[in-house]
């Protein structure tokens, strides 16, 4: 994205970027990056003549202690759900980096027009919303309650996922023992069946 002070950052995927300065010229940029399925993002400047400018970086609401530097130089106040502005002379080769706070939360269903669903939990994993997966636990569709700290936090333990295409899967805590769960992207539990 392109603000008029600079470069706009909403997404953290890896991709080249061709972006304008303040004064409209030309930045070259490469994120480098697994995400969402990894925490860390590297922003590296491939083209630019030296300039003074802001470059804006969007801090997800869901990471609530995001680290950020330059050239390995921490830069405070990024603040969950706003937007870092990092003003300074840029060259060539400098480099942003990111630790994204890829806790596991308990999210409650909202009250809403619905009370049968004021029970319904959701576990996410940053930005990842996590799912039972009825190919691989056979009691997916049966109540449970998760294990969460009292902010809400799951400790998650990564296991090798059990299906070949599936790209996280956990052992969830809950207060009968641990349930497996996956990235909702990977679950295929719907294939082949009428809806």
């Amino acid at each position: 994205m392109q603000g008029k002070e600079g470069p706009v950052i909403n997404l953290y995927n890896a991709a080249g970027i061709t972006a304008k300065t303040a004064k409209g010229r030309e930045v070259k940029f490469l994120i480098t990056s697994e995400f969402p399925y990894c925490n860390k993002v590297s922003i590296k400047l491939t083209k630019l003549k030296g300039e003074r400018f802001t470059f804006r970086l969007h801090i997800p609401a869901w990471s609530k202690d995001t680290k950020v530097s330059v050239n390995g130089r921490p830069v405070e106040n990024a603040v969950a759900g706003k937007y870092l502005a990092i003003n300074r002379k840029w060259e060539k080769g400098d480099r942003i980096e990111l630790v994204l706070d890829m806790k596991a939360r308990l999210v409650e269903a909202p009250h809403g027009s619905n009370p049968a669903g004021w029970n319904c939990e959701a576990v996410t994993y940053g930005p990842i919303v996590l799912a039972r997966d009825e190919n691989i636990d056979p009691d997916y569709n049966k109540p449970i309650r998760i294990k969460a700290d009292a902010n809400g936090e799951v400790k998650l333990t990564p296991v090798k996922p059990q299906k070949p295409g599936t790209r996280m899967e956990f052992l969830v805590p809950t207060t009968t023992g641990n349930i497996h769960m996956v990235d909702y992207s990977s679950v295929d539990g719907w294939k082949g069946k009428q809806i």
